[in-house]
């Protein structure tokens, strides 16, 4: 656990501190992770584009946000719609 872990926590870190008005897509926002992280760069004042399947629980996850944010349903496994 030498060096590698502080290493890969300290860039997450920086990451995190520099994303105020930065735009961000997260795909896979409606839940779990993706959503998880939504939060948090919301909370960090970073500018949102949010992308899942589920329409609806994108729109929910968007409505909990402080900041406002673009939801674009997308189903990344569709090559068709992903080129649209």
């Amino acid at each position: 656990n030498c060096c590698g872990a502080d290493l890969i926590h300290a860039e997450a870190v920086i990451f995190m501190d520099t994303v105020k008005d930065k735009k961000i897509w997260i795909i896979g926002a409606s839940s779990g992770i993706g959503a998880a992280l939504a939060g948090e760069l919301d909370r960090r004042g970073a500018k949102l584009i949010l992308s899942a399947r589920r329409n609806e629980e994108l729109e929910k996850i968007s409505r909990r946000l402080s900041v406002s944010s673009a939801v674009a349903p997308l189903d990344v496994s569709d090559a068709r719609a992903v080129h649209e």
